[in-house]
């Protein structure tokens, strides 16, 4: 799972920059972004302005989670860990 995850064992939430960036429209969509951090290892993804391009990395996400074993995998751990931290969040208050 690369250098977080694998050589530093970071056990936290992964939490991605805006993923419409300049920088990373200039190399690619939202959804091949999107993808990329998941298999990188990313929990949750920003999208700083909700509208069509959070949308259409959605979408794209879900179409390939069906046949990318990798990206899947990922998704489903990131939900673990994401209802993981929300549980603890509200067992806090």
């Amino acid at each position: 799972m690369g250098l977080l995850r694998g050589e530093l064992r970071f056990p936290g939430l992964v939490i991605t920059d805006g993923l419409e960036a300049d920088a990373i429209r200039a190399d690619t969509g939202p959804g091949q972004a999107a993808k990329r951090a998941l298999k990188a290892g990313a929990d949750l993804l920003l999208f700083a302005r909700p509208g069509e391009r959070s949308a259409e990395a959605f979408d794209e996400v879900l179409a390939s989670g069906s046949s990318d074993f990798i990206l899947r995998r990922n998704m489903r751990r990131a939900y673990r860990a994401v209802l993981a931290l929300k549980r603890r969040l509200a067992l806090a208050e």
